[in-house]
């Protein structure tokens, strides 16, 4: 293997995240193209190949779904004609000057979508990643996402790509039990609830990024086996109110997150989840090798 594919590789294993598409409810009418496991491609590090060969190596590994960090038309053209789909995102920077400038979101429209649009397969844009918490910035989410819709719209092309945000976990207030999921009381009704109805008007998914091993972290009520998938029957949760079986910690966040959309009145939004993974920071124990075996279909 060249140097370079053993630097992609290096960067496959370590800096791009499973990108996992999760879809609820069924019969939802977005979809990523086949449902399946992609990656999240980020470019912050060093000596990582270009996107031409990054892309050739994703091909190669018969990877169908990748999400990136930006709106790059270099490395978007790498991926023409490779039959792999594109979740793209405009970076958080950007999204106050998206917000109150239309032209800016026909510029990145023109820059970065018209030249590709038929020969690169793009599924959706994420306006901002985890930015419905950050105070200076939230404020700017909505605005930016219409901005961006409506240019996709005057192309004709708003029904072929769909336009969203990321949330982090974050979001919850309440994540156990999941039937009683809930917002943070600071972003629920200003910020959640109007992205949520923008998102079930245009039938648009509902990203958030997931890391299981996170909300771990956070508490000492959780074993480790639970969220890494691997739990025995002694540790599995049941919800008192509806009596569920939880054999892991994914399925309650995921569903934690469904009934706070619910309880805001969205019942049935696709839920998409764009990020999860698991650090080992050089321990022995190797939970990345434990986390990675649940997604090998």
């Amino acid at each position: 293997m060249r140097e370079s594919d053993q630097a992609l590789g290096i960067c496959v294993l370590l800096h791009l995240i499973l990108f996992r598409c999760v879809f609820f409810p069924i019969g939802s009418s977005f979809s990523f193209g086949d449902r399946g496991i992609g990656i999240n491609y980020g470019r912050l590090g060093t000596n990582l190949p270009p996107p031409d060969i990054a892309a050739k190596l994703i091909a190669s590994s018969h990877i169908k779904h990748v999400k990136t960090f930006d709106m790059d038309p270099f490395l978007i053209q790498a991926f023409t004609k490779t039959n792999i789909t594109l979740s793209l995102c405009i970076p958080d920077e950007e999204l106050p000057a998206l917000a109150t400038d239309a032209t800016r979101a026909d510029l990145i429209v023109q820059r970065s979508i018209l030249p590709f649009i038929h020969t690169t397969k793009i599924s959706s844009i994420s306006v901002g990643n985890e930015v419905s918490m950050i105070p200076d910035l939230a404020p700017h989410l909505l605005p930016a996402i219409k901005n961006v819709y409506n240019s996709l719209k005057k192309f004709k092309i708003h029904k072929r790509i769909k336009v969203s945000t990321t949330h982090s976990v974050a979001v919850l207030a309440i994540r156990s039990p999941p039937s009683h999921g809930i917002f943070q009381d600071s972003i629920a009704g200003p910020i959640m609830k109007p992205v949520l109805r923008f998102l079930n008007k245009t039938q648009s998914p509902f990203m958030v990024n997931l890391y299981p091993y996170l909300t771990y972290k956070e508490t000492t009520e959780v074993p480790l086996d639970f969220a890494l998938f691997t739990a025995k029957p002694n540790h599995y949760y049941t919800d008192p109110n509806t009596s569920l079986v939880y054999t892991n910690l994914f399925d309650i966040l995921v569903d934690a997150l469904n009934a706070a959309a619910a309880s805001l009145g969205f019942n049935n939004l696709t839920l998409v989840v764009t990020e999860m993974g698991c650090p080992t920071n050089g321990h022995a124990n190797d939970y990345v090798l434990i986390f990675g075996a649940w997604f090998i279909i």
